[in-house]
């Protein structure tokens, strides 16, 4: 269902969400390696909350702790700045973030932040995969770190589909170089697929998180991207979600994350696909160029 941001005003009642399910006498506590407890109390991704220990910001039973791979349960006290945190129950949310908002929980003055977009319970997740403030779409939160982890890291493979609208018509001569990859920062930078949409806009398929990496790579080519929009995260779309709304996700939607077929590609994209020379392993240069021409273009195959 989706839900707008309560008025200013309401009712503070619902805060940040506690732990859900204390331990009882003769229960066994359950364990967690240090950073999976502090992702779970809602402190952020795994990584983030290794550089929490790191800067000796976190106490266990009243000692501070600076080894990583400290194991704590739920009986110990955990401490973050001073204040005892706990794993809450898991909340996953997407929002639709409009222009204008920055991916931060806090901002210069006159600079609005996607927490502002987020009910008071929401207030302790943290954001997977940043949105630059020009950026528009779909923003996932969570306090789930074993999910943040998955959907950030490499191996995973969870692609990302945004609309790009640039300052002209896109040469799909220029296509198989932005899909090869070129440099950024010192790193290979590439994009996995690219479609026509309508005039101007494009769609990108990216399963890389480099800063500004779609506005870059088209830079690097001539263009500039005047509308950049995310639309799908895996298979999970933004569908019919307003812009500053948001939707709290369940199981169902958690799962279309990481699913792989993650686009229903346009008709006449699959045809093009089935006539693609790069489907076999012996081309001629002659094919090639002619393929090289087509209006939709995949990362070919090794041959």
């Amino acid at each position: 269902m989706e839900n707008r941001r309560p008025r200013h005003g309401s009712s503070q009642d619902q805060g940040r969400m506690s732990f859900s399910s204390p331990v009882t006498a003769g229960q066994p506590a359950k364990k967690y390696r240090l950073n999976q407890y502090l992702a779970a109390s809602g402190l952020g991704s795994r990584r983030a909350c290794d550089q929490l220990v790191s800067d000796g910001l976190i106490s266990v039973n009243g000692k501070v702790v600076s080894r990583l791979a400290t194991v704590v349960s739920e009986r110990d006290q955990v401490l973050c700045h001073g204040k005892t945190v706990r794993p809450a129950p898991k909340l996953s949310i997407i929002v639709n973030k409009p222009k204008g908002f920055v991916c931060s929980r806090k901002a210069d003055h006159n600079i609005r932040t996607v927490y502002e977009l987020l009910p008071p319970p929401c207030q302790n997740l943290f954001y997977v995969g940043r949105l630059d403030a020009d950026s528009e779409g779909l923003l996932l939160f969570t306090n789930d770190g074993d999910m943040a982890q998955k959907l950030a890291h490499p191996k995973h493979h969870v692609a990302k589909i945004y609309h790009a609208t640039l300052d002209k018509l896109f040469d799909f001569s220029k296509a198989e170089l932005l899909i090869k990859g070129i440099r950024l920062d010192g790193k290979k930078a590439c994009f996995d697929a690219i479609y026509q949409v309508r005039g101007t806009t494009v769609k990108v398929i990216l399963s890389q998180g480099l800063n500004r990496q779609i506005r870059r790579m088209f830079f690097c080519q001539g263009y500039e991207v005047k509308k950049l929009v995310r639309v799908q995260i895996g298979g999970l779309a933004m569908d019919t979600l307003r812009p500053g709304a948001y939707r709290i996700l369940n199981e169902k939607d958690k799962a279309l994350l990481f699913k792989k077929e993650n686009t229903k590609r346009p008709e006449h994209a699959a045809k093009q696909k089935a006539e693609t020379p790069f489907n076999d392993k012996k081309i001629t240069a002659h094919e090639r160029e002619k393929y090289e021409q087509k209006s939709t273009f995949r990362r070919p195959r090794k041959f």
